[in-house]
């Protein structure tokens, strides 16, 4: 974050959301991959994901040129290939990530996940990993709302700037709040 964050454009505007979903695809790269991966594919994945995620709410369920469902039956097939590529670093590593405990793991009967069970798990897991929804809620509320921004503003740059743990974490009340009041006002799964 605080190598991305500082690129962003600051003199015009922006679309929030794009950055916002590259930013937290990166993350769960690094986090749940071990960096496999890298951001060289960040857009083509990103895209993926989006239209994936939008084709579970299609009216038609047939993969029709033009229709949500065959851009998302494409976006899967994209994923499941993207993790598909990853996997044979993953088995001969010993890294700490999910994918390579996924990679890795055994049942007490010696079993391991097959290839497609560990995509679909890693598809699942990046997926919710990277959804933006409250972020993008939180920083609409936010903008629209700078009096709560500048409170929240105060309280994050009390903390310096050390790396911030969960117990640093759990002292930003007001941000607390703000997040817990964008989620009652627009929940992130439509009902």
């Amino acid at each position: 974050m605080r190598a991305t964050i500082p690129t962003w454009p600051t003199q015009r505007p922006v679309r929030l959301y794009w950055l916002l979903k590259r930013l937290t695809l990166d993350i769960a790269t690094q986090v749940f991959m071990g960096g496999r991966g890298g951001t060289t594919d960040t857009e083509r994945i990103n895209q993926a994901f989006v239209a994936t995620v939008r084709a579970a709410s299609a009216l038609v369920r047939a993969p029709l040129p033009g229709t949500r469902w065959r851009a998302g039956v494409r976006g899967r097939r994209v994923l499941e290939a993207y993790f598909a590529q990853q996997l044979p670093a993953a088995r001969a590593s010993s890294g700490e990530d999910l994918l390579a405990a996924l990679c890795q793991a055994t049942t007490p009967e010696g079993e391991h996940f097959s290839d497609d069970d560990v995509i679909n798990h890693m598809i699942f897991l990046m997926m919710a990993a990277h959804d933006t929804a409250t972020i993008t809620t939180t920083a609409y509320y936010l903008a629209t709302h700078p009096d709560w921004q500048d409170r929240a503003r105060q309280e994050s740059l009390a903390l310096g700037d050390a790396p911030l743990d969960i117990d640093a974490l759990d002292t930003l009340d007001t941000l607390d709040r703000i997040i817990n009041e964008s989620l009652r006002y627009w929940l992130p799964c439509p009902s």
